[in-house]
C-alpha cells in the first residue's frame, strides 16, 4: 500500500464518516422512527455506493482505494448494526431486531446489485 493510497483513504474514510454522523443525526432530529433507521439508512446508501463502484472498476485503484475502503467503508458500519441488534435484545424489543435485520440484508443486497448495474451502465465498468 502506498502513502497515496493511504491518503484515499482517509479522504475517503473522513467523508463516509462525516455523512454517516449527518444521517444519523438528522434521522435522530427529524423523524419519530426509532434510532436504528438512520444506521439502516447509512448502511444501505453505502451497499448502493460499493455496487456502483464495483461496477465501474474501469477506473483504477484509487476507486476501491478511496471510494470502497475509505468512503463506503466509513459510511457502513458493522459494529453500529450489532450494537442496535444487542441493545434491542437487551431490551426485548424482537418486532424492531427481527424487521432491522430483514431490512437490512433484503435492502443491502438488491441495492449492491443495483449499483453495480449502475456502475457499469455510467462508468463502463466490467460486466
Amino acid at each position: 500500500m502506498s502513502v497515496s493510497d493511504m491518503g484515499l483513504i482517509a479522504l475517503g474514510g473522513g467523508c463516509g464518516a462525516s455523512v454517516r454522523y449527518g444521517i444519523v443525526l438528522a434521522q435522530s432530529r427529524l423523524s419519530r422512527w426509532p434510532g436504528w433507521t438512520g444506521v439502516l439508512a447509512a448502511n444501505l446508501l453505502g451497499c448502493l455506493i460499493i455496487g456502483v463502484a464495483v461496477g465501474s472498476d474501469s477506473h483504477g485503484p484509487w476507486v476501491a482505494a478511496m471510494v470502497i475502503t475509505g468512503l463506503a467503508g466509513a459510511l457502513t458500519t458493522f459494529s453500529s448494526f450489532a450494537l442496535d441488534l444487542a441493545l434491542m435484545s437487551v431490551t426485548r424489543a424482537w418486532g424492531q431486531l427481527i424487521w432491522c435485520s430483514l431490512l437490512s440484508l433484503a435492502g443491502g443486497i438488491p441495492l449492491v446489485l443495483l449499483g453495480r448495474v449502475i456502475g457499469i451502465a455510467w462508468f463502463g465498468g466490467a460486466a
